[in-house]
């Protein structure tokens, strides 16, 4: 064990002035011995010099004692003191850092919530969800409640070959959290019994990170993100913890396009419907008044072929 600097200098300096208490108390013993040679008592005179002496030193060895242990509480506080500073500024440090981060969270939120275009608005979050965990591609699945599958819809860092891919539940790592309604963290993609064999080989992710997409408790998709092999860093609680905040966001998003865009559907199909009534009431040929409800039949159904009884065609025969 290392001794203190300020230890080997307080018995340095306790040593000295015990050596110079000893040093006065023979002067003074030898200044009774020379005032009292005369008398009969000299040898008691010598003793009461000697005695003094030493009570001297013990005096100073006591308030010296007080001293050291002062000293060595004073500097065992100040460590305690760099320590608590140290830790106090690591957690301000976490604290700015998440602060920014869910400030970015805010500002990405607010970005998707405006995009009504469901394509558009897939690979925005994609995009965004990279860019703020910092990582290297993403996939966003979404889910296919009638054929009871995965399919991805918007991806970053990936090639054309992931449009092809079909996970259900408990398939892949995309499967599995889809499943569970759980995110999850995979340090070693490689290794893990989570990951599906055929995207192992095809993707190259040493570490992947993935989270639900949830409305209401609903399905909406997944959302994973991965680290390509000697490129980026580990995924951390912290970054799970972001995307599960940004996750949430995206999932009502993507509701509020699907919403918007069925409501866009409807109010044409009113339009149709209405253009179709106008038609009616203003024609009184009763062969074009059909045919031009046959058409806009045919835009509201979205198809090009509409047949009518008894002798109404649109489109091909």
């Amino acid at each position: 064990m290392k001794v203190p600097f300020f230890h080997h200098f307080t018995t340095l300096r306790f040593l000295s002035i015990s050596a110079m208490a000893l040093l006065i108390g023979f002067t003074l013993a030898s200044c009774f011995d020379q005032a009292t040679s005369e008398w009969a008592w000299k040898n008691i005179a010598w003793s009461i010099g000697l005695a003094g002496g030493l009570a001297l030193c013990l005096v100073l060895f006591l308030r010296f004692r007080v001293h050291a242990q002062s000293l060595v509480k004073a500097a065992q506080q100040s460590r305690e003191l760099a320590a608590e500073i140290a830790e106090h500024q690591q957690v301000e440090e976490a604290l700015a850092e998440r602060a920014t981060r869910l400030e970015a969270v805010r500002d990405v939120a607010v970005e998707i919530t405006r995009e009504l275009d469901l394509t558009t608005l897939l690979g925005l979050i994609t995009r965004r969800a990279v860019e703020l965990v910092g990582t290297q591609s993403g996939v966003l699945y979404l889910w296919d409640e009638a054929m009871q599958v995965l399919i991805p819809q918007a991806w970053h860092g990936h090639e054309e070959w992931i449009r092809e891919v079909r996970l259900g539940l408990g398939e892949g790592i995309a499967g599995t959290v889809a499943q569970r309604r759980a995110g999850v963290i995979v340090a070693d993609y490689h290794t893990s019994l989570l990951a599906h064999p055929a995207l192992r080989e095809r993707t190259g992710a040493t570490a992947v990170l993935a989270e639900p997409l949830l409305y209401r408790d609903r399905l909406v998709g997944v959302l994973v993100l991965l680290n390509p092999h000697g490129i980026g860093r580990p995924f951390t609680i912290e970054d799970r913890n972001l995307l599960t905040l940004f996750a949430a966001q995206a999932a009502i998003a993507i509701e509020n396009a699907r919403l918007h865009g069925t409501a866009v559907r409807r109010w044409e199909e009113v339009g149709a419907l209405l253009r179709a009534t106008h038609t009616v009431m203003a024609d009184l040929d009763l062969q074009g008044s059909l045919t031009r409800i046959a058409e806009e039949a045919s835009r509201i159904a979205g198809t090009s072929y509409v047949r009518g009884y008894p002798e109404i065609w649109i489109g091909k025969k």
